[in-house]
């Protein structure tokens, strides 16, 4: 954990090169290479040569995209490096309490703050269980092909269930070492009259992208990230059985959300999105 709150401060700062410009030539008067003295120092417990390291002592850096640094406001520097570290601690913290809360269902939906609509909450998390990476990585996705490498960055998979009636939603999430520079990715796949993925049905492709698009950025004041996009993919999901239901021969869910029209647009845009404007509390599009 210790190498992953340090290795992520800044971008493509892993701490996996030694950045000092010509060290390559004192260390071949040493009768080593860049190689052997990173492993030695790491094999040692000496840490990793990090840029943002290196600058706290004022040494010049070259990093892995050949850009040069030499930092002279030690003071600026350093406080800026603490910011940083307190803040991703407080951030780790503060979703490890959050996977733990899911996974021993240590937390009442209804109250928790980030729950937009409690009067609304219609299906029932019955599952938060963690998974391989290689459970996560055979899912049906679009997103898994667009994926950047992933950069010295590991992942941990978990699998929820949601259902509703005779209705499951199975959601496979993905959560980078690096968090909250990256957050966490949800695939969903639907299981009502069939399979529904974003593969195959374009309002579950809506759905993974409206819980995905989610930012830090967009939370209210205290609010967490996980419990956001939990919300957002359950009142997704009830938004989806009860415009999907409206279709069916024999009803099983009837309108119960607040929302003007099930579908908009040729695209038939379904009304994810919870506003509230005065007195005014509906789903739209």
């Amino acid at each position: 954990m210790l190498q992953n709150l340090l290795g992520h401060l800044y971008p493509n700062d892993l701490g996996n090169d030694i950045p000092v410009p010509g060290i390559e030539y004192e260390l071949q008067n040493l009768n080593l290479s860049a190689e052997d003295c990173l492993e030695y120092i790491v094999k040692n417990g000496f840490g990793k040569p990090y840029c943002w390291l290196q600058s706290m002592c004022s040494i010049a850096t070259v990093n892995k995209n050949k850009l040069f640094n030499h930092e002279l406001n030690l003071h600026k520097w350093t406080r800026e490096v603490f910011a940083r570290i307190s803040k991703r601690w407080h951030s780790w913290m503060s979703l490890t309490q959050q996977v733990r809360g899911l996974v021993y269902k240590d937390v009442d939906l209804y109250a928790l703050r980030e729950n937009i609509y409690p009067e609304g909450l219609s299906c029932s998390l019955v599952q938060w269980t963690v998974i391989s990476t290689e459970e996560f990585n055979v899912q049906n996705s679009n997103l898994l092909t667009n994926l950047p490498s992933d950069n010295g960055i590991t992942y941990t998979s978990y699998r929820a269930v949601i259902v509703r009636g005779s209705a499951k939603m199975e959601c496979f999430i993905r959560i980078p070492s690096n968090y909250p520079m990256e957050i966490p990715l949800w695939i969903l796949s639907v299981h009502w009259n069939g399979r529904h993925t974003a593969m195959n049905n374009s309002a579950i492709k809506m759905m993974e992208y409206w819980t995905n698009s989610l930012q830090p950025k967009d939370l209210e004041k205290n609010h967490r990230l996980l419990y956001a996009q939990l919300f957002r993919t359950i009142y997704s999901f009830d938004i989806f059985l009860e415009t999907e239901g409206s279709m069916q021969t024999t009803r099983e869910y009837n309108k119960e959300k607040p929302y003007i029209s099930a579908f908009a647009k040729r695209i038939r845009l379904r009304p994810y999105r919870y506003i509230t404007k005065g007195s005014i509390h509906t789903f739209k599009q």
